[in-house]
């Protein structure tokens, strides 16, 4: 009788660890919140989403990225050229705010989309259009400090490449991650280019 008692009470003390892991530490990982963000984009929860993805951030941090991997691309264009870098910091504000208000309403669309018109579509329409929710694999804290860290994960492009994002997250007043940077965005920017000319 004595060993059944001290067996449940281990019982008892091990369920209380693991769940006192989850709902104190791990639920405020910048990896939670990245599950959060897939669920998000697979449930088509707009709220979820932004609480976890700072768009703004994001278009801001990564201006400065493809204006100089555009100039790269130009042959008679510098990549350092201080001219075209100051017309491009003068065009900044107004052309961050055009493509926050693009991919915003792009989001908010997509989300919106009735379960209707989800329902008409093929399997592998609805494939290719929820394969970033369920193609993200392979979620990697690379380093982790106490306000931000970068965390890494890969998913599937349409033409069936894996495709690798660096993203840079910023830690919430409630503990919780919001993803702020995209780090790699010129080679992803590359990459879709690369793919429209196929």
């Amino acid at each position: 009788m004595k060993n059944s008692v001290k067996v449940l009470i281990g019982c008892v003390v091990l369920v209380a660890c693991g769940l006192g892991y989850y709902f104190l530490y791990f639920v405020k990982t910048p990896l939670y919140s990245m599950k959060l963000i897939a669920d998000a984009v697979q449930k088509k929860d707009i709220i979820l989403f932004e609480q976890h993805v700072d768009i703004n951030s994001i278009i801001d941090r990564g201006y400065d990225k493809i204006i100089v991997f555009m100039m790269k691309q130009q042959k008679e264009v510098e990549a350092d050229n201080p001219y075209a870098l100051g017309f491009a910091q003068l065009m900044k504000p107004v052309v961050v705010s055009k493509f926050v208000t693009e991919a915003k309403t792009a989001i908010q669309d997509e989300f919106n989309k009735t379960a209707n018109s989800v329902e008409k579509q093929s399997d592998e329409s609805k494939e290719k259009k929820n394969s970033f929710a369920r193609g993200i694999r392979d979620i990697k804290e690379e380093v982790r400090h106490d306000s931000d860290a970068i965390v890494s994960f890969v998913t599937t492009a349409q033409n069936g490449d894996d495709v690798v994002f660096r993203c840079r997250m910023e830690k919430l007043p409630s503990g919780k991650w919001k993803v702020i940077e995209v780090m790699n965005l010129d080679e992803l920017f590359k990459k879709a280019m690369d793919m429209e000319k196929k």
